[in-house]
């Protein structure tokens, strides 16, 4: 018999919780990666490095006059530690090297929320007609030291962006959005960046 089956034998039933919980949390956690298409680039695997959501409130005006609102989380993943500071407003900078990719989605929320209000749980369509949606979907690059941006057409894409749980000021979901040739898919975390914090 091995020494390390001995020594687990030995040890009582508390204490072998306890050796089992450290050996696993000894491992970390799995990194998120997202699996990318866009042109000239058929598939990339991009694991990502940070993700933060930043809310804002939208205004909608109907046919009628009546003025509805609905909050926007615009979130941010990259395959490098992006800069939340002056209240999210460096997450909009220009790639700086090359390798760098950085994906951007906003998200539209129900009538009647506001930046104050937690994202909603579930399914967001680029086809929904104003709530739920998926508004903007983009996938920036940089190679060559030359950056690029290509969009994901609301209209033409398929698929959702699904919000599982947000807790402790972080969403997590899954996105599986597919334009023709261009596509985003995989699991995301983003930490949501309120004013003032």
């Amino acid at each position: 018999m091995k020494l390390s089956r001995i020594l687990t034998a030995a040890l009582p039933p508390a204490a072998l919780a306890l050796a089992v919980a450290l050996a696993g949390c000894g491992r970390g956690k799995q990194p998120q990666a997202l699996e990318l298409k866009y042109p000239n680039v058929t598939a990339r695997t991009v694991e990502l490095a940070s993700g933060y959501a930043v809310p804002q409130t939208m205004t909608f005006t109907s046919r009628e006059g009546k003025i509805t609102t609905a909050s926007s989380y615009n979130i941010h993943l990259a395959n490098f530690p992006l800069d939340a500071t002056q209240n999210g407003r460096k997450l909009n900078n220009l790639l700086g090297r090359d390798e760098q990719v950085k994906v951007f989605i906003t998200l539209i929320g129900e009538e009647g929320d506001i930046d104050s209000s937690p994202p909603r749980t579930g399914s967001h369509s680029p086809k929904a007609d104003k709530f739920r949606k998926v508004r903007i979907m983009t996938i920036s690059t940089r190679a060559g030291g030359k950056g690029e941006e290509f969009s994901l057409r609301p209209e033409q894409t398929a698929g959702e962006v699904k919000v599982t749980s947000v807790r402790n000021d972080t969403i997590d979901g899954q996105i599986d959005l597919v334009d023709g040739g261009m596509a985003i898919k995989g699991p995301f975390s983003a930490k949501i960046v309120r004013a003032g914090k």
